[in-house]
């Protein structure tokens, strides 16, 4: 479907009213292939035509949520590893200073939790209440 948008030229890019683009949307629903589709394989490989599109992956929606934070919010391991692959900072503060595992965290992920140590997560960065 994805690539179906993309050749009949939608704007892959764009945001909706809250911010989110098109990564933060597949993030939220947990649509690991179409996040996969968006930032190519562990190699760098693009899956589609446009070799010279970039989607930021740190990229922050109103809130100042990375489709990471969403992704660790959700408990989904294998979204935040394909993210933290592809250059997700694994730090980022969302507007209320919660970073991918705060939420992790909070969702009671101990997958995400232990792939966010494993990525040098910064277990001391306190939010906007100051709580780690």
């Amino acid at each position: 479907m994805v690539d179906l948008l993309l050749k009949k030229g939608a704007d892959i890019v764009a945001k909706d009213i809250y911010g989110n683009n098109l990564l933060h949307t597949a993030a939220s629903y947990g649509a690991e292939k179409v996040v996969e589709y968006l930032l190519g394989d562990k190699t760098g490989n693009k899956n589609f035509e446009n070799k010279n599109f970039e989607i930021d992956v740190n990229l922050p929606n109103n809130n100042g949520w990375t489709p990471l934070h969403i992704a660790a919010e959700k408990g989904n391991e294998k979204l935040c590893e394909h993210l933290l692959q592809n250059g997700a900072h694994v730090d980022v503060k969302s507007a209320g200073g919660k970073t991918a595992l705060h939420w992790a965290s909070i969702a009671n992920s101990s997958e995400c939790v232990a792939l966010l140590l494993k990525h040098s997560a910064d277990v001391s960065v306190t939010d906007n209440f100051g709580k780690t």
